[in-house]
């Protein structure tokens, strides 16, 4: 199976692997998780996906972090994984980003989360799922893949704009927040408005009604009117890396290989006054 193929999995296919080696997560909240979650899922904090250094919030998880939640769930780099949500939320796709920067590499999204899962009239329990085997030996920050060209900061960013006009190639800012943030009419760090050179696919318009993914051909159309292409390495982000979350989760499906997000996104480029920002 192709890598754009096996990054996104539908209702039915999760079904029909749900007693093979797979690990589910559920990363909804407790009392969700509680009121009824997937047979065999296990729950994973949405906190634990995100670090913070105010005023930056929606930073990558340390490594020692992770590799101690991975290690209690059970979970090694080449672990088949399938994360869920709701639906119409940004937790898992988050999920797949963090996991994917640190190697987790058969990490799948469920499409439409739970209220597909509910809508394909397959059943959820109450039942607590029995604690995994955790890994041994326990996984620490040594044995994760760290992908750095995944994670990029400002002033590694700001070196990649300044260096697109000396051969280097171009890095294509997708800004996935709402339009007023995009405009800069809604200020949510020190300064508002855009990356230079960035283009507004907000999150929500690559969703259907019912919070499954448009059709491939669809989100093909948005990216190229926008003049994103395959060839173009990309940048994705939001107010915090949640909602861009999605955006990567849809270029990496489409097969974008170069895909990458900004750490704290505008949380941090909003933040930083040596940072260009256009409105």
């Amino acid at each position: 199976m192709s890598a754009n193929q096996s990054l996104i999995i539908a209702a039915n296919e999760l079904d029909n692997i749900l007693t093979g080696p797979v690990s589910v997560l559920d990363v909804r909240s407790a009392e969700d998780y509680a009121a009824g979650h997937i047979y065999g899922s296990h729950r994973l904090e949405p906190a634990l996906l995100n670090r913070a250094e105010a005023p930056v919030g929606g930073l990558l998880p340390n490594a020692d972090d992770v590799a101690r939640w991975a290690t209690q769930l059970g979970l090694t780099l080449d672990s088949p994984i399938v994360v869920y949500d709701g639906g119409k939320a940004t937790p898992a796709a988050r999920a797949v980003w963090v996991l994917n920067a640190y190697g987790f590499n058969q990490v799948r999204w469920l499409n439409g989360g739970l209220s597909a899962w509910q809508a394909s009239d397959l059943p959820i329990t109450p039942e607590p799922t029995p604690p995994p085997a955790p890994v041994t030996p326990e996984l620490t920050a040594a044995d994760l893949s760290y992908n750095s060209a995944m994670v990029l900061n400002n002033e590694s960013l700001m070196d990649r704009f300044s260096s697109s006009n000396s051969g280097s190639p171009q890095i294509k800012p997708i800004d996935a927040r709402s339009a007023g943030e995009f405009a800069g009419s809604d200020v949510r760090s020190e300064r508002g408005g855009h990356m230079p050179g960035a283009v507004h696919v907000e999150w929500l318009s690559m969703l259907q009604a019912d919070g499954t993914l448009k059709p491939d051909d669809e989100l093909l159309a948005v990216l190229n009117q926008n003049a994103i292409d395959k060839d173009t390495p990309t940048l994705v982000y939001c107010q915090s890396h949640q909602r861009s979350a999605l955006t990567y989760v849809v270029l990496k499906h489409l097969g974008f290989e170069e895909v990458a997000a900004l750490d704290g996104a505008w949380s941090s480029w909003g933040n930083d006054p040596n940072t260009p920002i256009e409105r």
